[in-house]
């Protein structure tokens, strides 16, 4: 894992159960609010997998952890970013908040080992 991220799971014990996990990243970083919306992503993207016959525990897990990303300060995603050799647009630079999505997913393979 990138040392950046270190800081942002600090004293956390992964149980390896991928839900729980996730839960006490956004708990860890006060961001319960943030954690019920990926729950309930995660409940209807699992429901329109099953619709559509895809995979519901790929859908649901991509629920969980679509946010992850913003437990990282606005303030520190450019630098974050950068130093996870994330490439970044310039309207990215204006509104780093937008570049949750693609640390999510850095996040996601270097902390918990998904895609």
């Amino acid at each position: 894992m990138n040392p950046v991220l270190h800081q942002y799971i600090a004293g956390l014990e992964f149980s390896g159960d991928l839900f729980l996990d996730v839960e006490k990243l956004f708990n860890k970083h006060s961001a319960e609010a943030t954690w019920v919306h990926c729950t309930k992503v995660a409940h209807e993207a699992k429901a329109l997998a099953l619709q559509f016959h895809a995979d519901p525990v790929i859908a649901e897990r991509a629920g969980w952890l679509h946010d992850i990303g913003t437990i990282i300060p606005n303030e520190d995603k450019v630098a974050v970013a950068q130093a996870l050799h994330i490439p970044i647009l310039e309207e990215e630079l204006a509104f780093p908040y937008i570049l949750h999505q693609k640390l999510s997913r850095e996040m996601a393979i270097q902390i918990f080992g998904r895609v």
